[in-house]
């Protein structure tokens, strides 16, 4: 009988500190949102209705590369906190290392001329714009 109640205690207490390690790996693992350091870097008129944006990372140490993030949006106010802050509730549809040196737009598609390493990069761009949602074809001449 006490052989029992000593295992039952000893079963508790292992599965409680496996809890608490796990927890605890959880808590000091957990990922941040990768946008947070990102300060406001430029923007552009592309058209009368859509602007590029870009926001620059460089929050890394000696061994990691400053990231650039380039969105296309309508016109955006405030300040460039607030312009920050509006961009990481939207996708970035290319990031890299580079910059872009030249962009146009032409109907639906958007002409983007970037030189530098890309991380990543999306066929097209989504935004709302007059409570219209709108997507633009982006074609990449990359150097």
């Amino acid at each position: 009988m006490r052989d029992s109640m000593v295992f039952k205690w000893l079963h508790r207490l292992t599965t409680l500190v496996l809890l608490i390690v796990v927890m605890g790996f959880l808590l000091l693992n957990r990922t941040a949102d990768y946008k947070a350091d990102d300060l406001f870097h430029t923007s552009r008129q592309v058209t009368p209705d859509l602007w590029l944006y870009a926001t620059r990372n460089d929050s890394g140490n000696a061994t990691v590369p400053v990231v650039y993030r380039y969105y296309l949006l309508p016109e955006i106010t405030g300040s460039e906190g607030e312009i920050v802050k509006a961009l990481h509730s939207s996708m970035p549809f290319l990031e890299g290392t580079g910059d872009i040196t030249a962009i146009s737009a032409e109907n639906n598609r958007v002409k983007v001329v970037y030189s530098g390493r890309v991380y990543s990069l999306d066929q097209s761009a989504y935004y709302t714009a007059n409570g219209k949602d709108m997507a633009m074809h982006l074609a990449y001449e990359i150097q």
